[in-house]
């Protein structure tokens, strides 16, 4: 029997930091576990519908706000002026509006792409509410080669003009085989393709931090990808997985691209994290 989803969503404005966050909060009650979502870059909280109703149908909630800079919250598109911020709204997220809301003390972190990264980050705190950690075709290297003339502009210009932008070489036909969610993607008004100058060297840097800060993570992390991702870097995910100290479990779907919960192998994929977040709940 399906169970439909109850969301919340708004405007939550953290005390201590500029700007408003758009947020949802689905659930059915009673509420037995919360997982606190990250999105990818460019894209936003609206495009996990399926995987939000596929958890609540666990009698759990699913938090996820639009990043800072991205689909309805506050902030220049493509812009990040320093990576730690996206930790510093996770923190404030999480203990001061997922955790209130759902009343519970604990919560597992689930990160895709970008989102991905910024749990790598986050797991790399330690932090003692977390009780696991899911990393789906985490963002530790860019999976596709970017043109030189690129990499030198961003490199010589970030100092003098930070917040110029360009357009990433992502191309949508790279996240689905599904031709309905490739369309939806290219035709969706809150996603954006571009990046500022000084937000590709902060990238660059976290995804270098987070291999090199890998055996640092203590929190069970299941890692999953898919074999033809061209978004981001297989080897590179598995050279962050192999340098993990922690409980872990590495899962690779053979034929799938880069975002799983849009891919044939969605129902295993939620199976996977279920039985993952069960097990160290």
């Amino acid at each position: 029997m399906t169970i439909a989803a109850d969301r919340e969503e708004g405007f939550w404005r953290n005390s201590d930091r500029e700007g408003q966050l758009f947020y949802r909060l689905w659930h059915h009650s009673p509420i037995e576990r919360l997982v606190v979502l990250v999105h990818g870059f460019g894209e936003h909280s609206g495009r996990y519908e399926a995987v939000a109703q596929g958890l609540v149908e666990q009698g759990w909630a699913v938090g996820c706000a639009d990043l800072r800079g991205h689909g309805q919250s506050d902030g220049r598109r493509g812009d990040i002026d320093c990576f730690e911020r996206y930790l510093e709204d996770l923190e404030a997220l999480i203990h001061r509006l997922f955790l209130p809301k759902t009343r519970l003390a604990s919560y597992a972190l689930f990160g895709h792409s970008f989102g991905g990264l910024v749990g790598a980050h986050w797991a790399m705190r330690a932090p003692q509410a977390l009780t696991a950690v899911i990393l789906q075709s985490p963002l530790f290297q860019v999976g596709f080669p970017l043109p030189p003339w690129k990499e030198q502009m961003v490199r010589r210009l970030a100092p003098w003009r930070p917040t110029w932008s360009v357009a990433l070489s992502l191309n949508p036909a790279w996240l689905s085989h599904d031709p309905d969610v490739v369309r939806q993607y290219a035709e969706d008004p809150l996603v954006h393709n571009r990046m500022t100058l000084r937000g590709a060297l902060e990238v660059e840097r976290a995804m270098q931090t987070a291999l090199e800060g890998a055996a640092s993570i203590r929190h069970p992390t299941l890692l999953l990808c898919g074999e033809q991702d061209c978004v981001v870097s297989t080897s590179a995910c598995r050279q962050f997985y192999e340098r993990l100290q922690c409980e872990k479990r590495f899962q690779a779907f053979p034929q799938c691209y880069h975002e799983l919960h849009h891919e044939p192998v969605f129902p295993v994929v939620i199976e996977e994290v279920v039985q993952w977040v069960r097990a160290h709940g």
